[in-house]
């Protein structure tokens, strides 16, 4: 195994739980707004949203188009007289979000057993504030000393850019000895291959992989442990 010294964790499904965040956010936003929630509008907005995500991933959208238009098109379907709300219906939801703080099971013992030997970093696509606040309100309070945000950096994953900003502000420490670890083989793993990195697919929802080469793959945050020995 290669000697690694810097190991960036994507934040979302990979150290917190996003999908119960974001399921619980967007139900106390139908809540606030008056509107009746059920499965089929939970789902109707997950999909919105990843549709907006992928674009921004791929830079066809920027984070403050994809904040309001998102809820334009959930709401043109949902309640279309609520159209004309959609950014005070994503400040409210932003604002929900920030509680969603549940972490992926074991991330806490992974974290607390790697920052003894290596350098651990959140490397993340979102809005810098939000993504802090959920980190730091979560058991994993306390455990970073520096955060990757795509919000403050300007750049998001996949874009090689993102990922020269690290290196450049980790300017002493070589290629060959960064590992990305994350949940999405397209803006992590990707990502991480296109910026000449070492990755770990944490695939624990069991998703189909034809085309992507991550250098390692796990389905327990545990078992990076047992590769980082």
């Amino acid at each position: 195994m290669r000697k690694y010294k810097v190991i960036l964790f994507d934040i979302d499904d990979t150290l917190l739980d996003f999908d119960k965040a974001e399921t619980n956010a967007i139900i106390d936003s139908l809540n606030h707004f008056d509107i009746e929630y059920d499965d089929s509008k939970i789902k109707l907005y997950k999909d919105i949203n990843l549709k907006y995500w992928k674009e921004f991933e791929k830079g066809k959208t920027t984070i403050p188009e994809l904040m309001v238009n998102r809820f334009q098109e959930f709401l043109m379907i949902v309640k279309k007289d609520l159209v004309r709300n959609a950014k005070e219906f994503n400040s409210y939801y932003l604002d929900r979000l920030n509680y969603g703080h549940d972490i992926i099971k074991d991330a806490d013992i992974v974290i607390k057993k790697l920052i003894n030997k290596y350098l651990v970093y959140p490397a993340s696509n979102g809005i810098g504030p939000t993504q802090i606040n959920r980190v730091e309100s979560s058991a994993l309070k306390g455990l970073f000393t520096k955060y990757y945000v795509s919000g403050f950096i300007g750049y998001q994953k996949p874009q090689k850019e993102f990922f020269d900003y690290i290196f450049n502000d980790l300017k002493n420490i070589k290629k060959e000895e960064f590992l990305m670890v994350g949940d999405s083989l397209t803006s992590d793993i990707k990502g991480g291959i296109n910026a000449g990195i070492d990755t770990c697919w944490f695939n624990y929802r069991s998703k189909e992989n034809k085309d992507v080469k991550p250098t390692y793959t796990i389905t327990e945050l545990k078992e990076l442990l047992e590769i980082l020995k």
